[in-house]
């Protein structure tokens, strides 16, 4: 069995964006995983599914979204543990090394995430996009330092030097700060409320 595809659309026009979203989900049967405005005032679409479906959805996106379209990325084979990650399932997980990897927009977030988790034998334990981000995004994955460092080089070197802000190895962290971060249950609830799209 093909692994899901991915679709992710970035516009300047949120009417515009309504409308490519209506538009998509018409042309295909394919998932709506988030779509509307962010703190940033650009309209963000993200849908699953099917490559072929994702396809054709995403083609009709492009061809509505000039003059608008601020960004896009087609992923046909995306790792499998992001769209999970997206909709805020994630394994739950020991301490281990941890590696964070922060870039100026969601596409080239979604991008190298892939990268990494292609790249390297990690565990995905954290995917942000959305919510409170002002645009920007970052992703947290774990396991033996070696696989962390591998998945840092995977990521960086699929995105160009101006849209990686910041990445970070984390050896071996601290269990509180592992706890206040992925184990304390009240902490997690509130974080993930804030998982999608702005208030």
């Amino acid at each position: 069995m093909s692994k899901p595809a991915l679709a992710f659309v970035e516009l300047f026009s949120i009417a515009r964006g309504m409308l490519i979203v209506d538009q998509m989900i018409k042309k295909a049967p394919i998932e709506l995983l988030a779509s509307g405005p962010v703190s940033s005032g650009k309209f963000t679409i993200l849908v699953a599914g099917d490559v072929a479906e994702i396809d054709e959805s995403y083609r009709l996106a492009l061809a509505l979204a000039p003059p608008h379209l601020a960004g896009s990325v087609f992923l046909p084979q995306v790792a499998s543990a992001i769209i999970p990650g997206l909709r805020g399932d994630f394994v739950d997980l020991e301490a281990d090394s941890l590696a964070i990897v922060e870039t100026r927009s969601q596409a080239s977030t979604i991008v190298s995430c892939d990268a990494a988790l292609k790249g390297a034998e990690v565990q995905l334990l954290d995917l942000r996009i959305y919510k409170r981000l002002g645009g920007k995004g970052y992703f947290v994955v774990s396991g033996p330092l070696d696989q962390v460092e591998a998945a840092v080089e995977a990521a960086t070197a699929r995105l160009e030097a101006e849209q990686l802000l910041q990445s970070e190895i984390i050896a071996r962290p601290h269990d509180e700060s592992w706890d206040h971060f992925y184990r304390n249950p009240r902490l997690r609830s509130v974080r993930d409320s804030h998982r999608y799209l702005d208030d």
